[in-house]
């Protein structure tokens, strides 16, 4: 069951309207191109995990592969990887976000699940001076 919920949700982001609003927010999509987000997205994470060597002419062929034969030069991938870290540093973050929350949810659900009840009886904080934190 709780496979079942992580898979529907890291699903939603290879959703291409999904990835293509990212794609906007962040600033790699400003205008359409022969080149979709989603290709893009998909062959610098899924594409490349057998790569050996990594250029642009490898991410233009996988693109191609992924996009049912889209053209691009090396110096078109070569701009696009320019405007592409805030897109890929999103996706990433949504996936990671994705995980956690759902670990989270198993593991608290797991552990709570041998107790009737829980309470919390004392969240004092004792702050310490300066002259004693860690550097």
């Amino acid at each position: 069951m709780h496979i079942a919920k992580l898979v529907s949700r890291l699903f939603k982001l290879f959703i291409p309207s999904f990835i293509e609003e990212i794609a906007k927010s962040s600033g790699f999509m400003k205008r359409h191109s022969k080149l979709l987000p989603e290709t893009f997205a998909k062959a610098m994470t899924l594409g490349l995990l057998d790569a050996k060597n990594i250029t642009e002419e490898v991410i233009a062929e996988k693109c191609a592969v992924i996009q049912n034969g889209v053209s691009l030069t090396k110096q078109a991938i070569g701009a696009r990887l320019q405007d592409s870290e805030l897109f890929l540093k999103t996706l990433l973050e949504k996936a990671f976000s994705l995980i956690y929350s759902n670990a989270l949810e198993n593991h608290t659900s797991l552990l709570l699940k041998y107790f009737t009840d829980v309470k919390l009886l004392d969240a004092t904080t004792i702050s310490l001076p300066d002259q004693v934190a860690d550097d």
